[in-house]
């Protein structure tokens, strides 16, 4: 790994810089943006992670596959991913500078960069195949993956016309905390777009399901599966309303994933919202 002074966007523009706090390491195409202790037990969580295997994760073994992304045929699960990007793609303005949270194996970030958005993506997870790493594995990375803590989010030396909670806002602590910090970060006239804001009607039945993947996960590690263990984990109506109140509009996403929910948590009356906020100064 090679340290860095700072780390740039594709139009050159600077967007964090090391400090005492900090360390900047580029790590196969992939900038790291910690604090040493934070690295720490990052590292180790990651490698469990990597060696955890469970059928709900989203990895994608096949290389050859990660272009097509979200366009996968018969699932599910990427049918409602497609249904973001559609969504996100009619509330994005041209030419807009975007910081994604949650980004993950990178197909968002692929495809709002083929569109001419410069895309600066973040996360927790690093892997080859369930994180950051998988930018390898695209033709073109014209956008700037960054491995680091959301909670550290206002250290970015400049403002997005567009942040994008990518799903799994669920797994980070104080969600009303982190919303502010993104606020803050908005230019004028600039927008937060959530998605994956499932409103579980029998929360308790939905924790359960999660508890029991993080307790096989406990069990062979020593930890919770939570990078953040006080994070909300499941969402309920009063998390909607908490939404209202700080004016994001919450707009139904598409029925068909309800019935897929209730399929694998047999659960009734989950519902899937997006939500869009927009800044006005």
């Amino acid at each position: 790994m090679k340290e860095q002074a700072d780390i740039k966007n594709i139009n050159g523009k600077v967007l964090l810089e090391a400090t005492a706090d900090f360390n900047i390491e580029l790590d196969e195409g992939v900038y790291r943006y910690l604090r040493p202790d934070f690295k720490l037990e990052l590292d180790t969580y990651l490698s469990s992670f990597e060696s955890f295997d469970h059928p709900g994760f989203l990895k994608i073994a096949d290389p050859i596959k990660f272009e097509e992304l979200p366009f996968i045929k018969n699932s599910p699960t990427w049918k409602t991913r497609a249904d973001d990007l559609d969504f996100i793609q009619k509330h994005i303005n041209p030419q807009s500078e975007v910081l994604e949270m949650g980004g993950g194996i990178g197909w968002l970030a692929n495809r709002l960069s083929k569109d001419g958005h410069s895309v600066t993506s973040i996360d927790y997870f690093l892997g080859m195949h369930t994180g950051l790493k998988a930018r390898n594995f695209y033709k073109d990375k014209n956008w700037i993956s960054v491995n680091m803590d959301v909670k550290d989010i206002d250290q970015f030396k400049t403002k997005f016309d567009l942040l994008i909670f990518n799903r799994g806002i669920t797994y980070y602590a104080d969600i009303p905390g982190l919303i502010e910090k993104a606020k803050a970060m908005l230019k004028q006239w600039g927008k937060i777009i959530i998605t994956g804001l499932n409103i579980y009607a029998d929360d308790a039945k939905a924790m359960q399901h999660f508890d029991a993947i993080d307790k096989e996960f406990q069990d062979r590690f020593g930890r919770s599966l939570l990078i953040k263990p006080d994070s909300k984990k499941v969402l309920t109506d009063a998390d909607k309303e908490m939404l209202e109140q700080m004016d994001f509009r919450m707009i139904s996403a598409d029925p068909l994933l309800k019935e897929w929910l209730k399929k694998d948590l047999f659960l009734d009356k989950n519902r899937e919202y997006r939500a869009i906020y927009t800044a006005r100064s």
